[in-house]
């Protein structure tokens, strides 16, 4: 919302204005107003005792609905303002800033003391945490210049950054306690905005020397078109790509200046590549195998500059990782303004909104929304509701069954016919006009999931002949055509059973192999059905008492218990 308030995402007429205040603590001194117009806040200092209390007014802008009732107001992005607006504050100034003071204090090592901990936060943080450190005029005009350049970038870009000043902010929660991943969260934001560097290219000579090397000499002995494929294949590989990646956008984004901070005692330009190589290196360990940094790096004594050389190898320290994202994000705003116009949605793009799933109930009955590409999710549901014994009265989708069906693709066919003949068979009985319809298109009903389904739901087996057991032949068909379902099940429009459901099916065909003596494979088959059920306890401990007695499972049984379960 931050970004939104400047005004640049809706028509001048359609803007609504909501003043605001809020308060906000750092520990850094600006004794001065900061004022700036678009997006509008005026910030004023009104304590000084070290860590500062801030007073904030600001003007949050949104979009006026094409249509609204009498008397309603709506105001949302607040929160995100609000944060936004701190994370800036804190990037910028490289200090501390939140919105409760004692969160300040403790990040600062000013309150719940522990002479450990402090020590590392003042060693290898001492700017970051410098109490009533003073900002400068220039500072903050730096500051103004820092917020135009935030909110001229493009959208994606401006949310990229804000989700990388997000993991800068936070890292400095754990950096008295684990300063492992403290400085990975770093690497983290880095690694993220990199993201948006697709401009790349990967190169030989920016392989590992070390591999490099011991490369080049298994090479001598290879025809020449040989090694090139094989080098080939190196830089094209997924993880030298990334890496590449993100040296590349680092280094894009930096100059000359970053070089000439001598107060900050900056790295040597020669040692920047491998230093950003060990970087990377790094974080891969520490994510994939959490293996800790070196212990030089936390237990350095004060005021090291950017760069640690530890037997040889440049690294970064922490205030010189810190400059260095420093530099490369206020490059990348400087340098990436849009002028381009965009829409944005910025109701849904509030914190505060949620997305949640609409109920079946309320939409499933619809036939305006049924089409046979859409069989596999309504069948789904409404078996979910039948487990439930709770369903919606869809005839008017049996209707819309009837009008399409002919004209409908072969392979919704079975799926379509199978839905009409569990539903009219389990709710319309009583109306036989409906069994017409069905019986003279059952050369279409095929021997798949939906088959089994209906079956199970309507004759307690796997086939069309009431609690009957199929022989091996019939199971092993069965078995394939699970396993097939099983590896589908989450691709585009294909079927998803309920869990009661799946555990029924397995049920239909344990019960098989336990009649015709297969022992084995009906507890294969039993241990298949309970660990789909095992949130359901009063079904699972049901079917487990079964298999440790050795018994047939009463599959109506499963489906009463179920339901219990689900009112209870």
């Amino acid at each position: 919302m931050f970004q939104i308030s400047a005004g640049g995402f809706f028509d001048s007429h359609k803007i609504e204005k909501h003043e605001g205040t809020f308060v906000f603590y750092s520990n850094v001194d600006v004794f001065f107003p900061v004022q700036n117009e678009l997006p509008f806040f005026k910030v004023k200092q009104v304590s000084h005792d070290g860590v500062n209390c801030y007073v904030v007014n600001y003007i949050l802008l949104t979009e006026k609905p094409d249509k609204i009732e009498a008397g309603v107001v709506i105001r949302a992005g607040d929160q995100d303002y609000i944060q936004q607006f701190i994370l800036i504050w804190e990037f910028y100034f490289d200090c501390v800033a939140r919105l409760e003071k004692e969160s300040v204090k403790k990040i600062c090592a000013q309150s719940n003391f522990n002479k450990t901990h402090s020590k590392i936060v003042l060693e290898i943080a001492p700017h970051l945490v410098e109490i009533n450190r003073a900002i400068s005029s220039e500072d903050v005009n730096g500051f103004l210049g820092f917020v135009q350049d935030v909110v001229s970038i493009k959208r994606s870009a401006f949310k990229s950054v804000m989700a990388a000043l997000k993991i800068i902010s936070d890292s400095k929660e754990s950096l008295s306690t684990n300063f492992d991943l403290t400085y990975s969260m770093l690497v983290y934001a880095l690694e993220s905005l990199s993201q948006r560097n697709d401009n790349y290219q990967s190169h030989w000579d920016d392989y590992d020397q070390k591999m490099k090397a011991e490369l080049e000499l298994v090479f001598e002995n290879l025809p020449y078109e040989h090694s090139v494929k094989i080098k080939n294949i190196l830089i094209g590989g997924k993880q030298f790509k990334l890496q590449k990646r993100f040296k590349d956008f680092i280094t894009s984004n930096i100059g000359d200046e970053y070089f000439y901070e001598t107060g900050k005692r900056p790295i040597r330009s020669s040692f920047l590549n491998r230093a950003l190589d060990n970087l990377y290196k790094i974080r891969s360990s520490f994510v994939h195998e959490l293996k800790p940094l070196d212990k030089m790096m936390s237990n350095a004594s004060k005021s090291t500059g950017d760069c640690l050389v530890l037997f040889g190898e440049p690294y970064f320290s922490y205030s010189g990782l810190l400059r260095l994202l420093g530099h490369v994000i206020k490059s990348f705003c400087k340098n990436n303004h849009s002028n381009e116009n965009e829409s944005v949605n910025w109701v849904m793009e509030t914190s505060g909104m949620m997305v949640a799933e609409i109920s079946a109930m309320h939409w499933l009955w619809n036939p305006e929304a049924f089409t046979s590409k859409s069989i596999a999710r309504w069948f789904s549901e409404y078996l979910n509701m039948l487990n439930s014994n709770s369903v919606t009265d869809l005839q008017a989708i049996m209707c819309k069954i009837e009008e399409i069906y002919d004209q409908s693709k072969r392979e919704h066919k079975s799926g379509l016919l199978s839905f009409y003949f569990l539903y009219n068979y389990v709710h319309n009985k009583d109306r036989r006009e409906w069994l017409y319809f069905a019986e003279k298109r059952y050369s279409f009903l095929e021997r798949d999931m939906y088959w089994y389904v209906c079956c199970a739901y309507m004759y307690s087996s796997l086939t069309s002949d009431a609690n009957a057991a199929v022989d091996a032949s019939a199971l092993k068909e069965f078995n394939l055509c699970f396993n097939e379902y099983e590896r589908s099940k989450f691709k585009p429009r294909r079927l998803n059973l309920p869990a009661m459901t799946e555990a029924a099916v397995l049920i239909c065909a344990a019960n098989s192999y336990f009649r015709i003596g297969m022992y084995q494979d009906y507890v294969i088959m039993v241990k298949r059905s309970l660990r789909e059920i095992s949130t359901v306890q009063e079904v699972f401990n049901y079917i487990r008492d079964c298999l440790i007695n050795s018994q047939s499972i009463d599959l109506l049984r499963c489906f009463d218990l179920y339901r219990g379960g689900e009112a209870g």
